[in-house]
């Protein structure tokens, strides 16, 4: 017969010490947790104005484009190599103000590498 690890008559047994510092190892985290939200939105604050509408939207989409090259690059060349094209996309200066400009030419950029991805995959 085995026997239970925490039984009512014991104290300071491995079980009672066990679930206590169980208990507030997640009762710290969750308190963590909130603290950090606020003192983030706190340090945060005023820092960048988060887009919405038109200029989100192309935001979106130039992460779609290099998250789709790292996936294009790996799979045509490596995995060494997708990850570089898609952080060179990612740090190209003239795709940055693209995709931050309400311009044609940030959706020409995404739509042409989700093109070579169809390219990619039908060969």
């Amino acid at each position: 017969m085995r026997r239970p690890l925490v039984t009512k008559g014991e104290r300071g047994s491995f079980g009672t010490v066990f679930l206590l510092t169980v208990m507030l190892a997640a009762v710290m985290n969750l308190v963590g947790a909130l603290i950090s939200t606020e003192v983030a939105q706190t340090v945060g604050a005023g820092i960048i104005d988060t887009p919405s509408g038109a200029g989100g939207l192309q935001i979106v989409f130039a992460a779609l484009a290099c998250s789709l090259l790292v996936r294009l690059g790996t799979r045509a060349f490596g995995p060494g190599t997708g990850v570089v094209a898609g952080l060179a996309l990612a740090l190209y200066a003239p795709a940055i103000v693209l995709d931050v400009q309400i311009a044609k030419e940030s959706l020409a950029l995404s739509s042409g590498v989700v093109l070579l991805a169809l390219l990619l995959a039908a060969s």
